[in-house]
């Protein structure tokens, strides 16, 4: 959400799930693994995968590229029932679930401090909440305008409503998880010097993957390719290189 919206507007969430949809897709390819390795070894080994992992597919274009880290401009509007909420003036923006059954809007209402809210006619149900959504988001972003950021995180958390900050693509890089999952490595290039690179979105305890070089220059392995896949000689490899070909 932090780079997707308008320039100077709030956070935009995307109209697709992407982190679900991705992480669902990091799972399969890290279940395929350890079943492979389960053939070689005696059982399967993926012990690692959550919805962080999600997060690789802006990581992997934001490392190498710190532009990328700033909001670009948008024409989208986005769905009012995913706007983030806001703190008191100057504290981080955040997103908290508006509920999508009963008991989640009563314990929401209760934390801040508007109980009867969760029996008004308008947002009793789902349906009746999505059609309400104008004037529901304005009653919580006027609740939630009353306290820091952390503090209702704080009580998010303690009633287990999910929630949570919008960071920065700097900050979750940067982020004490992120480095306990190993998912930023550096490596050394032969011309870039020390690159960093985002690391592998699962985990075996086994067979842990990992990275083995870093991105390859320009026909680095063309000769390689030529011999082992074409069965090309040197000659032949020079020949071609000579007309101009490779």
């Amino acid at each position: 959400m932090a780079i997707t919206g308008d320039v100077d507007g709030e956070p935009m969430k995307v109209g697709v799930a992407v982190v679900d949809v991705t992480t669902g897709l990091f799972t399969a390819v890290g279940i395929c693994a350890a079943l492979r390795e389960r053939d070689i070894g005696t059982r399967p080994a993926c012990r690692r995968q959550s919805l962080c992992v999600g997060n690789w597919l802006a990581g992997e274009r934001c490392v190498q590229h710190p532009g990328i880290r700033e909001r670009r401009e948008t024409l989208r509007q986005c769905p009012r029932e995913y706007r983030p909420l806001s703190g008191l003036p100057g504290t981080r923006q955040l997103h908290v679930d508006r509920g999508r059954n009963r008991s989640a809007v009563r314990d929401l209402c209760k934390i801040i401090g508007n109980e009867s809210l969760a029996d008004d006619a308008r947002y009793a149900t789902n349906s009746a909440r999505v059609e309400h959504r104008e004037e529901l988001v304005e009653l919580l972003q006027e609740a939630f305008l009353t306290r820091d950021a952390e503090e209702w995180l704080s009580a998010c958390r303690e009633s287990v409503i999910p929630s949570g900050p919008i960071r920065s693509v700097e900050e979750v890089l940067n982020s004490a998880q992120t480095a306990a999952l190993g998912m930023v490595q550096e490596m050394p290039h032969p011309t870039a010097g020390s690159v960093k690179l985002t690391g592998i979105p699962f985990e075996l305890s086994r067979t842990p993957a990992k990275l083995r070089t870093a991105p390859p220059t320009l026909g680095q392995h063309t000769n390689d390719v030529l011999e082992s896949v074409l069965g090309l000689s040197e000659g032949e490899i020079a020949d071609l290189r000579s007309r101009g070909v490779v």
